[in-house]
Order: C-alpha cells, then structure tokens, then sequence
C-alpha cells in the first residue's frame, strides 16, 4: 500500500514539474522576445558577464536605462 500511495506521488510531483517546465519555457521566450525589441536590453547584453536574462531585467526595473 505504501509503495503505490508514494508511486502516485512521485508521479504527481512529476506532473507538477512538467508543467512548470512548460512555463518556464513560454516565459523565456517572451523574454527573448521583449529583449530582442529593447534596445536598452541589448545594450546592457553587450557587456560581458550580462546575458539577456540579466539585461531584461536590469533594463525592465531601471527607468534611467530606458
């Protein structure tokens, strides 16, 4: 009995995980997206280190950027 109640567990959490794997993929590339559109974005990608994640949000919480 304990073996299938954690069976369906594990396979519960595996759903979950999927799922938010999904998300996460669509909120990526609505974040390449905004990034490729932004020039502030790009040019903040341009300095080594920074890639698009770190430049989206620096440019999108920054209005002296923009």
């Amino acid at each position: 009995m304990a073996c299938r109640v954690h069976s369906q567990l594990i396979a519960r959490l595996g759903g979950h995980l999927k799922a938010l794997d999904r998300q996460i993929q669509g909120l990526e590339v609505q974040n390449q997206t905004w990034h490729r559109e932004n020039a502030a974005s790009n040019k903040l990608a341009k300095i080594p280190g920074i890639g698009p994640i770190t430049a989206s949000a620096l440019s999108g919480t920054s209005g002296a950027l923009a």
